[in-house]
């Protein structure tokens, strides 16, 4: 029967090429987070710029249609 030391050596050799498997795939993955953040970062910027002055504007033309 083959050594055990054999299939312990395997198991980590497989693991060490899972692992790495996994980092290089991390990477670009990564990347593409972070310019999702920037993008939802700039979308949030934009809402806060555009959107009181549209809520103030619909306000204004509702409460003068209601008069």
């Amino acid at each position: 029967m083959i050594d055990p030391l054999f299939w312990l050596a395997l198991s980590f050799l497989l693991v060490a090429v899972c692992l790495t498997a996994v980092l290089l795939a991390l990477i670009p993955a990564t990347r593409e987070l972070g310019r999702a953040a920037r993008s939802v970062e700039k979308l949030c910027d934009t809402i806060n710029r555009e959107l009181p002055p549209t809520l103030e504007s619909i306000r204004l033309t509702t409460s003068r249609s209601r008069s």
